[in-house]
């Protein structure tokens, strides 16, 4: 009982150093996301305007044989896009019928993707 109770204290407080920790990297993070997201707005920009016109948001090939191995047919199922960031992927499966919600931890790159989402009249949740 005593090396439970040890251990329980001992993890408890890797736990709570842990998590004091990864707030301020997670914050510094989160800031230096927000700072560049106008970077890579402009970077994307080319590869959006192309893809916005002909909807080409499509997986690449290896991408696609993941979806149809693990996943089948999209149609309908739902999904969770972690560190989202350009949202061409999430665009992709929306367009295939997947309900997709879409978090990143820079909500200007979320504002991006959301506006981006109204052009191409695609339901999609975004959260931070």
């Amino acid at each position: 009982m005593k090396i439970h109770s040890c251990s329980e204290n001992l993890f408890s407080m890797l736990l709570y150093i842990f998590m004091n920790d990864r707030n301020e990297i997670h914050e510094a993070n989160r800031k230096w996301w927000d700072v560049k997201s106008q970077d890579w707005q402009k970077r994307e920009e080319d590869i959006w305007n192309r893809r916005r016109k002909d909807m080409s948001f499509v997986l690449d090939r290896r991408m696609q044989e993941i979806v149809d191995a693990f996943i089948g047919s999209p149609q309908g199922k739902k999904a969770c896009a972690i560190a989202s960031g350009d949202n061409f992927a999430v665009f992709a499966l929306a367009g295939m019928g997947m309900k997709i919600t879409s978090t990143d931890i820079s909500e200007l790159r979320l504002n991006i993707a959301r506006e981006r989402a109204g052009i191409l009249n695609m339901d999609i949740r975004f959260l931070q």
